[in-house]
């Protein structure tokens, strides 16, 4: 197998930046071809892979092609399916005032150039499952087999290049023995050969993700080396996954589904079962249950059959032989052969361990062998589970809907199985990933695309409202407490919260602008100023505020600006408020079908009687059918838009019309049709 030059790295990831920079992989098509592209190397060259994957682990065709190529296949697809929706922005509910009249969304970003480290176990999956989530997002990527399964590590670096871009994706091969590789450590799973040692520890490469799978140790140098760059990481780790057996369990399936799941990939597996909490009761029959199992699925001399797979190395094989050696021959109940030269080590019980046990209970086994520990009953065993990390998954075989919520509520875990193992790993609307020591971060499906996507917060404002938003700016003083609280803070979610909210803010807004005004400076007169106030509070009282949702946000603070601005804004009375009251129901009540349609209908017939109040001088109820047929005809440039709005008077009379009617007051000359779109 052919190496690269260590030397040759920063060039690879440089070239990759560069072509990150001009935007290639953001194309939505580019990455589906590319998804597709992927789909099809997985496709065309089954065979090669398959015959790979057994020379490294000697798996089975079938158990290879379930567990390696049909989920990466089946991720491809599904990315391609749902691409188009996931990259859209997220348009977000505003909750802050000042947040009312723009845009808010969430972009969804790649990240930039990712790194994506293999591990052995899983030479294809774990590999290509991250590549392909690193690709709908639209990063480039460099992809690190493990050369540890060195024959589908080989595969894969001769045949990818074929199929993907070259420009956005690199592939790099590396390692020698990984005994020369060895850090130091004197645990076994602890493997980094020079290239990933040179590549994450010692390099000064930046990436803007790291992908790695693996075990913990290399987990936390990895973690080391993003901290350089401050490089968000995701790690897939492993530990040791509890099953819980309770009385409430089918002995029969439970032993189908469990020995089935322990020794797919002779136990190679990082959500293997690593050891299991049966009740007392049930240890003796669970035990020939398990036996039954493994007779059939095997037959009597499980060596020679070619469903059952092989110990990855030596150094592995030793590791594990090692334990089996530790253990008391009395309590293997099952198995316990090996042979060094094949690899083999048959599928192994052992019954009674204890919780504590320093051989088989501190460490993850990654193996074929299984510890039975007996318990008392449910909370023992929750205490077990407990007194050790957080399991990358946690298994429950029970018929009882209860007791596995009971277990749930009491525990933590990666992920969760009930009366099944391994299976939630191909549903691709569940997100897998570990917690603590067993994990950071998940992927598979949407999860993988949003793992390699930075979601980017967007606010758009235009120029507008700045008569409201001015508010903000010094000189301050305690006159803008209330308001500037009750544009940051959120509205409550009640409808009453919303109303005592909305309320305030209207009385607290006005009142301001009564003190803002010259009307008010000018004016030392006690008795006016007291009834500005009145007249403040009373509009912040009207049925405006029972408006809800973030229509009222946006409404409200239309209507400031037209108070704030209007020429006619410091001459308030109730029946000015009436009418403005009134309008604001009009425009909900008729013809709004949107927050937008609603502010354009009341902006538009308030700007119409601010226009008309202006060029007058006079209320626009007060304003003669002469004065406004004689205002229509004006050309003047600068109040063409507003001029313009004029013939909608008759709506607004109406509208005036109404309140009269309300009060016993109905002018003749104001009638009502329901041809009219304000009609009430």
């Amino acid at each position: 197998m052919t190496f690269t030059p260590i030397e040759d790295i920063p060039g690879i990831v440089g070239s990759l930046r560069k072509q990150f920079d001009t935007g290639l992989t953001k194309d939505i098509k580019f990455r589906k071809q590319q998804l597709s592209n992927l789909a099809r190397f997985c496709l065309e060259n089954t065979n090669v892979l398959l015959d790979a994957v057994y020379k490294d682990l000697r798996k089975h065709r079938i158990e290879a092609d379930i567990g390696e190529i049909s989920p990466v296949v089946d991720e491809c697809e599904y990315m391609i399916k749902h691409l188009d929706q996931w990259v859209k922005p997220t348009h977000t509910s505003k909750r802050s005032l000042f947040s009312a009249s723009t845009k808010t969304y969430i972009r969804k970003d790649p990240k930039g150039v990712a790194l994506v480290i293999g591990a052995w176990n899983y030479p294809v999956n774990l590999l290509l499952m991250p590549v392909v989530g690193a690709i709908a997002a639209g990063n480039c990527v460099v992809i690190k087999p493990s050369e540890v399964s060195e024959h589908t590590a080989k595969a894969i670096a001769t045949l990818l290049p074929k199929y993907l871009d070259a420009r956005a994706y690199a592939v790099v091969s590396g390692g020698i023995p990984e005994t020369t590789a060895l850090l130091g450590n004197d645990d076994p799973l602890v493997y980094m050969s020079p290239i990933e040692y040179e590549l994450i520890f010692f390099s000064e490469q930046r990436f803007d993700h790291i992908f790695y799978t693996g075990n913990g140790q290399v987990g936390k140098i990895i973690m080391m080396a993003a901290a350089k760059h401050l490089t968000s990481v995701t790690l897939e780790l492993g530990g040791k996954s509890p099953v819980f057996v309770t009385s409430k369990a089918d002995l029969k399936v439970t032993a189908h589904r469990l020995m089935w799941g322990k020794y797919f990939n002779v136990g190679q597996t990082c959500v293997a079962p690593d050891y299991v909490l049966v009740t007392e009761d049930l240890v003796e029959k669970f035990i020939q249950a398990c036996r039954d199992v493994l007779d059939e699925f095997y037959g009597q001399n499980i060596q020679k059959s070619n469903s059952y797979g092989r110990i990855i190395n030596h150094r592995q094989f030793d590791r594990l032989k090692g334990m089996l050696d530790k253990c008391d021959p009395k309590t293997i109940v099952i198995g316990g052969q090996t042979d060094r030269e094949d690899l083999f080590i048959a599928p192994t019980l052992v019954c009674p361990v204890n919780p504590d046990d320093p051989n088989l209970m501190q460490q993850e086994i990654f193996g074929p062998i299984l510890p039975i520990v007996p318990i008392k009953d449910v909370d023992e065993g929750i205490q077990i589970v407990n007194s050790r990390d957080y399991p990358l998954a946690l298994y429950i075989f029970t018929s009882d809907k209860k007791e596995y919520n009971y277990i749930l509520d009491r525990t933590n875990s990666g992920g969760v199985l009930v009366n099944d193992i391994l299976m939630h790993l191909q549903e691709l609307s569940l997100p897998f990933g570990g917690i603590g020591p067993s994990g950071s971060g998940n992927y598979h499906g949407e999860k993988s695309f949003l793992t390699f996507t930075h979601e980017r917060s967007t606010m758009v404002k235009d120029y507008g409202m700045e008569s409201v938003t001015a508010i903000r700016y010094p000189p301050y003083n305690d006159d803008k407490v209330t308001i500037l609280n009750a544009f940051v803070y959120s509205m409550p979610p009640t409808v009453g919260g919303k109303i005592k909210f909305i309320s305030n803010f209207c009385g607290a807004f006005l009142n301001y602008f009564f003190k803002k005004s010259p009307v008010s400076q000018n004016d030392n007169s006690t008795e006016k100023n007291k009834e500005r106030r009145e007249l403040a509070a009373h509009l912040a009282t009207h049925d405006t505020c029972l408006w809800t949702d973030e229509d009222v946000t946006l409404l409200l603070l239309e209507l400031e600006i037209e108070i704030g601005e209007g020429t006619n804004r410091f001459i308030y009375d109730d029946e000015r408020m009436s009418y403005c009251n009134y309008l604001s129901q009009t425009a909900f009540s008729h013809q709004a079908k949107t927050p937008k349609d609603i502010l354009d209908k009341i902006v538009w017939l308030w700007t119409t009687w601010e226009a008309i109040s202006k060029a007058t001088g006079k209320s626009w109820w007060k304003v003669t059918e002469a004065e406004k047929y004689k205002l229509s005809l004006v050309k003047d440039d600068q109040d063409q838009q507003l001029i313009s709005m004029f013939k909608y008077y008759n709506e607004c009379d109406r509208i005036f019309a109404y309140i009269k009617e309300d009060e016993g007051e109905v002018d003749d000359e104001f009638l009502f049709d329901e041809g009219s779109s304000i009609y009430y």
